[in-house]
């Protein structure tokens, strides 16, 4: 048979200050060092989320021949009780009543996770298990068991698991001890960091693999059975001695080549590779949050419910205003609304005291108040008139704000025109505006959109 493989080529690791930094907080002004595993090589870069390699191409690792894919075929089940140990392979098991598809298993409750499960499990494992169980059938052929010397699999988790080979352990995270059927995870895997492809060498168990049906089994484990989140996608890759590399495509004309430390003044997806010769590496994949972001922006008004005018044409000028309480400029990128809008903020610096606005319309709401005042974008969705739970995150997904307005707090935001407006937006908890106290309705009808309302 034709067989392909490649040498391995590591991806770059990141360093601040001369510390590896995987992503996460960082401050304003940081330099982001790139570094190479060895010598040779060049690593390329992007910081618009975008892959420094040219989609398609060849990449080089953690090897050339694919067992499972990502978007193979599997099935999954929660479990309501003790299942026999065959569910991990080795022995046969029934699994033909278990949810069957491909791509990766999940949910998601709020926004982050859905392009990549392909198998929803919420109804059965939301509020009822924090485990599940995943079995992924492949072949592997007697030519291709003799020329296999490496084996890789590469795993998207939130927020652990264990996988096993034909009934053999390979590989665990966020796990200790002999998993049980409702076992949890043990620490918590962020978002940001759970969208990655995680390599785990696993080599040493190549001799689990045998000729013809072989079974990937993964006992994918949450933190607790009412995580807003759940993920598991693998991919299994193996290597072989003395072949043939074959020549990857280009640079994408987005990505950089690395010779300084880039400056992050605001917060970012970073990716990187390396590229040696012909070969790259696999993607190292992080978000890095820039500055004190959650800890200064804050809701200071909302108008959820404009003037009722009897026409039902009228155009929606309702409008969301934020301010900065902090000591410094921050820069509001990649910070989102997550529940009640739906909006994530461009590359945006805010000042100390300044206030930036997200509108329904901004056609509606220039003629309605002014072309001049602050607006940031225009969100997708609407504000309900009814009252619902606003829901605000920074880059990494930390929440800024969770809580929700209600109709009945006052006669007047409800219709009359005026809005609702934060008493002090630098008081108290950000998470306490399902208070009313927290609130008073604006001065004046319409707001004060872009101004403290007075």
């Amino acid at each position: 048979m034709l067989f392909r493989s490649y040498p391995t080529v590591e991806p770059p690791t990141f360093q601040i200050r001369g510390a590896d930094h995987h992503g996460g907080y960082v401050s304003t002004g940081d330099l982001l060092d790139m570094v190479k595993s060895a010598p040779g090589g060049t690593v390329w870069y992007t910081l618009d989320g975008s892959d420094p390699r040219v989609p398609g191409s060849s990449a080089g690792t953690p090897s050339g021949l694919t067992l499972v894919a990502e978007n193979a075929a599997k099935r999954a089940m929660v479990p309501a009780a003790a299942l026999d140990d065959a569910w991990r392979g080795g022995a046969d098991f029934d699994d033909s009543s278990w949810l069957s598809g491909s791509g990766g298993i999940g949910y998601e409750r709020s926004t982050g996770y859905e392009q990549f499960f392909g198998i929803n499990i919420q109804a059965t494992m939301y509020s009822r298990n924090a485990s599940c169980y995943i079995r992924i059938p492949f072949d592997v052929t007697a030519d291709d068991l003799a020329e296999l010397s490496s084996l890789t699999l590469s795993v998207r988790y939130d927020d652990g698991f264990v996988a096993y080979l034909n009934g053999s352990e390979v590989a665990r995270a966020n796990f200790a001890g002999e998993p049980a059927w409702n076992s949890r995870a043990v620490a918590s895997h962020s978002d940001a960091e759970a969208t990655n492809l995680e390599a785990f060498p696993i080599s040493e168990h190549i001799d689990k693999l045998q000729v013809g049906r072989n079974i990937l089994a993964i006992h994918g484990l949450n933190e607790s059975t009412t995580s807003s989140d759940f993920l598991i996608s693998a991919e299994l890759t193996a290597g072989a001695e003395d072949a043939e590399v074959s020549t990857p495509s280009g640079v994408s004309t987005t990505a950089v080549r690395y010779a300084d430390p880039p400056t992050l003044n605001a917060s970012v997806r970073v990716k990187a590779r390396v590229l040696s010769g012909t070969t790259w590496s696999a993607l190292h994949d992080v978000v890095f949050a820039v500055g004190p972001v959650a800890e200064s922006l804050r809701i200071s008004e909302i108008l959820y419910h404009p003037a009722d005018t009897g026409n039902p044409d009228d155009p929606n000028a309702e409008f969301i205003e934020l301010t900065n309480i902090g000591a410094e400029i921050i820069n509001l990128s990649l910070v989102r609304f997550t529940k009640g809008i739906d909006f994530t903020f461009p590359s945006l610096e805010l000042a100390p005291g300044g206030h930036c606005l997200l509108v329904k319309d901004v056609a509606a709401f220039e003629a309605r108040y002014s072309p001049a005042l602050p607006v940031a974008g225009q969100y997708a969705g609407s504000l309900s008139n009814a009252g619902e739970r606003i829901e605000l995150r920074d880059a990494l997904g930390r929440v800024i704000h969770s809580f929700r307005y209600d109709d009945d707090w006052y006669k007047a935001t409800d219709g009359a025109g005026f809005s609702l407006t934060v008493v002090d937006p630098a008081a108290g908890e950000p998470n306490a505006l399902d208070d009313p106290s927290f609130w008073l309705p604006s001065s004046q009808p319409g707001g004060s959109p872009g101004t403290r309302d007075g």
